[in-house]
């Protein structure tokens, strides 16, 4: 009874930090996974990362469609090449890998996405550029549900007004490419799907606001908020992996 209750204020945690996390991506541009995701694996570690997957592309998909027109099929095509090619290798290794090295693998993409993030590397969006990273957004996507860092970096020499599109969209084929994986190797259920149904109108209401904020809110302010949070959280996450792995 005890664990009932628990679970049912976690969830409810959970809601407050979907709705949170869409208002940021709809403010910065990304961000989604980046604060879901450390957060749910400490408060409902079995969202991670299934249900956050249809959230994060139902979120990408929302950006997508209201700047569809700019989208860069070109970019976005060879982005998903290699984001199929890096979800499969993920969906792989995760029916190998024990829970601690899984722990290990996630705490080391999220603190990776963070360096990416934080780096401003600067890369041309060429066929070689965009394909490569769409495999380590697809091994980070599929493993962590964090697959943005990579493919923005990819992208970031397109005008603002392609970007966001261009990354929506790669980010909701992504998701689902990442889902499909995930289901043939028996690691994403009905229960994922109808979970992040459930949460769906959390995250819908978090986006909802961020059109009306994003004037506001400075997207550069929630990027660094971002960077901070998920650096820190990746290594706790990695410390608690080696400590269980160790012990």
């Amino acid at each position: 009874m005890q664990m009932m209750g628990e679970d049912v204020i976690n969830y409810a945690l959970m809601a407050v930090v979907i709705a949170t996390a869409a208002f940021l991506q709809g403010v910065g541009g990304v961000g989604f996974a980046m604060l879901a995701a450390p957060i749910a694996v400490i408060l409902a570690p079995e969202m991670v990362p299934g249900c956050l997957l249809v959230l994060g592309g139902s979120v990408s998909f929302l950006a997508a469609i209201r700047e569809r027109h700019e989208i860069v099929i070109p970019v976005v095509s060879w982005a998903l090449v290699g984001r199929t090619i890096g979800t499969v290798l993920a969906a792989v290794g995760m029916t190998q890998l024990s829970k601690e090295w899984l722990g290990l693998w996630f705490g080391g993409f999220i603190f990776i996405a963070v360096l990416l993030s934080a780096s401003g590397i600067k890369v041309r969006a060429n066929a070689v550029n965009v394909c490569g990273l769409g495999v380590a957004s697809g091994m980070m996507g599929t493993l962590t549900s964090v697959g943005a860092p990579a493919i923005a970096i990819a992208m970031q020499s397109l005008k603002p007004v392609q970007l966001r599109p261009s990354l929506g969209s790669t980010l909701f084929v992504g998701s689902i490419l990442s889902i499909i994986s995930l289901a043939l190797a028996g690691l994403f259920t009905w229960k994922d799907l109808l979970l992040g149904l459930v949460l769906w109108p959390f995250m819908f209401l978090g986006f909802y606001l961020s059109g009306r904020a994003r004037h506001v809110v400075s997207p550069k302010n929630v990027r660094l908020f971002l960077l901070w949070f998920c650096g820190i959280s990746s290594v706790m996450l990695i410390a608690k992996s080696l400590i269980a792995w160790l012990t």
